[in-house]
């Protein structure tokens, strides 16, 4: 019988601090691909869901003030 993969909780730990400090530059978009890149790693589905949509919301927020200003 196969033994499930244990999960690497370090290593998603990490993932999600990487993804925080690229959200704290204002790199949104950036961190949106590492979520994307990394998303099979992540152990925390529901951080994940969460981020996601923070990230998203924020990027049209930027985007928006963007515009208004030209």
């Amino acid at each position: 019988m196969l033994q499930p993969k244990p999960y690497d909780y370090e290593y998603s730990e990490l993932i999600m601090y990487q993804c925080s400090v690229l959200e704290e530059a204002g790199r949104y978009q950036d961190a949106l691909t590492h979520l994307d890149k990394f998303d099979k790693d992540i152990v925390d589905k529901l951080y994940l869901q969460e981020s996601r949509a923070r990230l998203r919301s924020e990027e049209r927020r930027v985007g928006k003030e963007c515009r208004s200003r030209w």
